[in-house]
């Protein structure tokens, strides 16, 4: 060691006289000294700025044997002809305990909530309820009444999905433990996570399960409503639209909202209980109208679709998506639509006005041009190439 900063000093307990009289391998527990030796041929081999103490847990010995846990970052100076290897050591002393008090919490955390339950049920081998007691019974997936003496199986239940009620059956005949199974009751719209553990008696027979189930029906509610909301506002802000639009699984309307009725394609009493087809619409093509049943039929979202409704003049844009239920099961599409009226009638009214002034400049003449700030000509046409003035092209010149 030729140089010792004060934080040095202060960390392995030495003197800046001592430190300077000490090699690096001292300030480290002699079962690394082997290792260092090794680390130090190889730097010196091709030494280069490395951090020593990524992926690897280091201590550093302090003058009374104490050892720290530190991190080491090194690197390679040049000065006055002289190669010096530089290293900058962090106490993690502080860092460590930290870390190991985040992970008592963490376990502790863990172990409340494995026990955190609403209430606390009992099976026999048969897998028959005959206990459910906990806090407050309103909260229970269905009344205790109706549970007792039943099995899971045989209740009004919609679980998360066939897969997820063969794994359960199958569980519970290999008397396992389960955890989080999610059940749905629809006769009350409560919702509920279900875990459980096996239970034998001394001789090892199995003798039935207990476990916990813990009330999730405002967690799930939220997210239905919060599902619905963010469909709603991604469809209105992505999709920039005039109004917002559901149908049902038959592509029947049955909501229409919007800004202003009269920017609307139609009137709401006559879209609502109709499909898009039913209505009195002209489609850019029949090879358009073809694709967007076959979008419909392959439940899949759509973009930009152009309509036309004759009795009103009014042109719209419309774009949807499928929706479907907690179960997966298509229930309908929801959508916006945009009015493009004016920009529809002022392309209409550009190709009039475009068709005019060529049958105008036809008949009153023989050809039209335009010409540049530089007098350059720019544009050339007439009824007939033969008419014009000279053969030669004009374009670009004066």
């Amino acid at each position: 060691i030729v140089r010792a900063n004060e934080a040095t000093e202060k960390l392995f307990g030495y003197s800046n006289d001592e430190l300077l009289s000490l090699g690096i391998e001292e300030l480290m527990p002699e079962r690394f000294r082997k290792q260092h030796a090794k680390q130090r041929k190889t730097f010196l081999q091709k030494p280069r700025v490395r951090a020593m103490g990524s992926g690897h847990k280091l201590v550093g010995q302090t003058r009374n044997g104490r050892e720290v846990p530190v991190d080491i970052h090194l690197s390679w100076v040049e000065d006055g002809g002289e190669r010096y290897a530089v290293a900058a050591i962090r106490d993690l002393t502080q860092h460590r305990s930290l870390e190991r008090r985040l992970a008592d919490r963490e376990e502790r955390l863990e172990s409340l909530e494995a026990l955190s339950a609403d209430w606390y049920w009992e099976q026999d081998a048969d897998l028959r309820f005959t206990l459910i007691t906990g806090g407050d019974q309103g909260s229970y997936l269905a009344g205790v009444d109706k549970v007792i003496g039943n099995t899971r199986f045989e209740l009004p239940y919609e679980w998360e999905s066939t897969e997820a009620l063969e794994n359960h059956k199958r569980v519970t005949a290999e008397r396992k433990a389960f955890r989080d199974v999610l059940l749905h009751n629809p006769a009350n719209d409560r919702y509920a996570l279900v875990s459980g553990e096996p239970v034998f008696n001394e001789g090892g027979t199995f003798i039935g399960y207990r476990g916990i189930s813990r009330d999730i029906t405002a967690e799930k509610h939220a997210e239905r409503a919060l599902r619905e909301s963010e469909g709603r506002f991604r469809a209105l802000s992505d999709l920039s639209s005039d109004w917002y639009w559901r149908s049902d699984a038959q592509h029947r309307f049955t909501f229409m909202q919007g800004r202003d009725k009269n920017t609307q394609l139609n009137k709401l009493d006559n879209v609502l209980g109709k499909t898009r087809f039913e209505l009195s619409y002209v489609w850019e093509s029949p090879e358009v109208r073809a694709e967007h049943e076959r979008v419909l039929a392959e439940r899949k979202p759509f973009r930009d679709l152009l309509l036309y409704n004759p009795d009103n003049d009014r042109f719209a844009r419309t774009s949807g998506e499928p929706m479907f239920d907690d179960k997966g099961t298509f229930i309908g599409y929801q959508g916006v639509s945009r009015d493009v009226t004016i920009v529809k009638r002022a392309e209409r009214a550009l190709r009039k006005s475009e068709a005019r002034f060529r049958a105008l400049t036809a008949l009153s003449y023989d050809w039209y041009w335009e010409q540049d700030a530089d007098l350059r000509f720019t544009v050339m046409e007439g009824v007939s190439d033969k008419a014009y003035l000279t053969d030669e092209s004009v374009e670009g010149k004066t």
